[in-house]
């Protein structure tokens, strides 16, 4: 046990954020009255930007196979270190194809690659310098506006949003392909139920040390409760590893299917 415990303590243990990147030598100079390296942190922060959003829309889309739609939303989770390429989130939707009414379960998860320097050498890659000075004088953005330089979001690369895909860590598993996706709710059955007045110390197992860094963990549970009233439980702290072994025990059939 003591042993399992430490295993769920590291393996959610984050790495301090790497260093600023120095503009690198194709950044160095002026393009058109603009400074290379403010030019490299508005294309850096750019590309960052649209590896979280990328991140982001892949998750919205999982979950719903074409001819789908999503008819209500089950336990999802989110770990936080507050560095963008440590954001994790994951979730259970009940999808129903518009045909009939042969629903299943769809477990999701989405996150990127956590190795910074992986985005640093796709904004290198894809720097031209002249490129982004024209973008910004064309958006009335002069070169003593760092606001405006840090802020803008210059125009998609298809070949870097190829990239930015391949950064990716993305998982569905649907019911029909392992069934223990739809059991959550029996796992949440076994457990003790919430206390709804006063505070308690939760007794269903051991104390666990708490996690060496800040991450935060947010849980949300939908359900039907008080006459069928839409419910929504969250659950959410820093530095809680009760809150993840929690979703470690809603999600621990799918944990072992493949997907």
């Amino acid at each position: 046990m003591l042993v399992a415990i430490a295993a769920l303590v590291l393996s959610h243990t984050a790495s301090p954020p790497p260093p600023p990147n120095p503009a690198p030598d194709i950044a160095q100079g002026e393009f058109d009255g603009y400074s290379g390296p403010d030019l490299w942190d508005a294309w850096l922060s750019a590309v960052r930007l649209r590896a979280i959003t990328t991140r982001a829309d892949a998750f919205e889309a999982l979950g719903a196979p074409d001819g789908w739609r999503i008819y209500r939303a089950g336990p999802s989770f989110e770990r936080n270190t507050g560095w963008w390429t440590e954001y994790f989130q994951a979730g259970y939707v009940r999808s129903c194809p518009n045909t009939d009414a042969s629903c299943e379960w769809i477990f999701r998860s989405a996150g990127l690659q956590q190795n910074a320097q992986i985005y640093a050498d796709m904004a290198e890659t894809h720097f031209d310098g002249a490129r982004l000075a024209a973008a910004l004088r064309a958006n009335g953005i002069p070169p003593s506006d760092r606001a405006g330089l840090e802020g803008h979001r210059f125009e998609a690369d298809a070949s870097l949003d190829d990239l930015i895909a391949s950064s990716l860590r993305l998982r569905q598993v649907r019911e029909a392909d392992c069934p223990a996706v739809g059991e959550w709710q029996a796992a949440l059955a076994d457990l003790q139920p919430l206390p709804l007045a006063g505070e308690r110390d939760d007794a269903r197992g051991p104390v666990l040390p708490p996690i060496p860094i800040h991450i935060r963990y947010t849980l949300d549970i939908p359900m039907k409760a008080f006459g069928g009233a839409n419910v929504n439980v969250r659950i959410e702290d820093s530095r809680n590893p009760q809150i993840s072994a929690l979703w470690q025990t809603i999600t621990a059939g799918v944990q072992a299917c493949d997907g």
